[in-house]
């Protein structure tokens, strides 16, 4: 499950292409921005290893949303089903 909501800022047009073909991230494309002629950013989903891998390849990453912290609305769900008992009860009348 990917854990983290990233915008990855790199220092050429060339680096931030390289974020798809050498990196394999899921790259939001619409947020791909020119901040100036020298610094490009766009946002991603990754895992937290892979930060650490971009970090190392010079990519600056600003954290914008935690996922790990979302819980999972699976878990919310009630185990009971209410229609099948009250279906049950109105009969039992």
């Amino acid at each position: 499950m990917i854990e983290i909501k990233v915008r990855i800022t790199a220092f050429s047009y060339k680096a931030l292409k390289d974020l798809s073909r050498e990196f394999n991230l899921d790259i939001v494309y619409r947020t791909a921005k020119e901040i100036n002629e020298n610094k490009y950013s766009v946002e991603s989903f990754i895992f937290r290893k892979q930060m650490e891998k971009l970090k190392e390849a010079g990519y600056q990453i600003e954290i914008l949303k935690d996922l790990t912290a979302i819980p999972d609305p699976r878990a919310q769900v009630s185990k009971i089903n209410r229609y099948h008992n009250e279906l049950d009860r109105l009969k039992k009348k």
